[in-house]
């Protein structure tokens, strides 16, 4: 997976981004190949890769904002 895609994605995470996926296991594989690009690079402790699925954004956003309509017609 470490193409010049992942290479952009795992600038992103390190500069704080937060990467949506569609589900859980596409989550861990991010996650997982983050972690080992960080290791291949020499570093030894980095921050965890901001990585979650969709629906659990949405669920933390709706309980953050639980008065705020958004995103109506979702089913977490």
């Amino acid at each position: 997976m470490h193409t010049k895609a992942f290479e952009k994605l795992a600038s992103a995470i390190s500069r704080g981004a937060c990467v949506l996926t569609v589900n859980a296991r596409l989550t861990r594989h991010i996650a997982s190949q983050y972690d080992i690009a960080m290791r291949k690079g020499g570093k030894t402790a980095w921050p965890t890769a901001s990585v979650m699925p969709f629906s659990s954004w949405v669920a933390g956003f709706r309980e953050e904002y639980s008065n705020v309509p958004a995103l109506t017609g979702l089913r977490a």
